[in-house]
């Protein structure tokens, strides 16, 4: 006899599970049956247990308190028993199919009806597509994870950008489009610190003019001269949250600072060399 804790608790369609259609596929999750007994016997035979009110409920056949506990523990020795690698997932999905009539006319709800439909769903066309789309999305995050990559490397780029974005400014004085990027790198590493406000105050000046003359660009294009009135009521209403303009002042401070280490001669890669 199970615990008392695992009795049968009240249904309330609270506590039942979704119902599922009976075309529904199968969506194998990562836990089989000996894994979660492993862990836990309570969740194997909540998963049972869930499963067998839906069938209740779905075939109208009658099973007092006692008997549908018994019912729980004994399916569950049987899965350890004979189906140790079925997924807890599955075991809802092959009883709501069996009670659905899936896999014949139900005239009992027992062992042998219960053992009956998991066999019936092991050896399916069902899980086997099932299986293989669990085992692609598996390697998918697999193969993922082991793209992705480290802190280190991730760190080791930044730098790299940031040193060929300041060799290139030297010959042509242009970082294109992305001196935001480079200015938050080089904050990050701790390389610029502390901005002088008189330069600070200049690039805020300079990048609400820039924008604000930008938004009052006449232009043909009523989407664009729509988002323009958008930007400029947003750029005058609540300036450090409109977007652009913060990349802007970044845009124009790492054009500023780049341009003192050039004339003070500091050697970028000397900096970012112990970082």
């Amino acid at each position: 006899m199970p615990d008392n804790e695992n009795q049968l608790t009240i249904i309330t369609d609270e506590n039942l599970p979704v119902p599922m259609g009976k075309n529904e596929k199968a969506a194998i999750s990562d836990t089989s049956a000996t894994q979660a007994c492993k862990a836990n016997h309570v969740t194997l035979r909540a998963t049972i247990k869930a499963a067998l009110v839906r069938s209740v409920i779905a075939t109208s056949k009658q099973l007092d308190e006692g008997k549908m506990s018994l019912l729980i523990e004994w399916v569950k020795e049987e899965i350890l028993r004979a189906y140790p690698s079925i997924r807890l997932s599955e075991i809802g999905l092959a009883i709501h199919l069996g009670s659905v009539g899936e896999y014949g006319i139900v005239y009992n709800l027992d062992l042998n009806t219960v053992i009956s439909w998991i066999k019936q769903y092991m050896n399916s066309e069902t899980r086997l597509n099932a299986i293989k789309a669990f085992n692609t999305e598996k390697a998918k995050l697999q193969l993922a994870e082991k793209t992705k990559p480290s802190e280190y490397e991730i760190k080791q780029g930044q730098k790299n950008t940031t040193i060929n974005a300041f060799e290139k400014f030297k010959v042509d004085g242009h970082i294109n489009d992305w001196g935001n990027y480079i200015f938050d790198a080089l904050v990050e590493f701790g390389v610029i610190k502390d901005i002088d406000e008189k330069k600070k105050i200049e690039c805020l000046r300079n990048a609400k003019s820039i924008l604000r003359a930008k938004y009052l660009t006449p232009t043909m294009n009523i989407d664009r001269r729509n988002q323009n009135k958008r930007d400029l009521e947003e750029l005058q209403k609540s300036i450090f949250n409109h977007r652009p303009f913060v990349i802007k002042v970044k845009d124009l401070l790492i054009n500023s600072i780049f341009k003192d280490w050039i004339d003070n001669g500091t050697d970028l890669k000397k900096l970012l060399k112990d970082i």
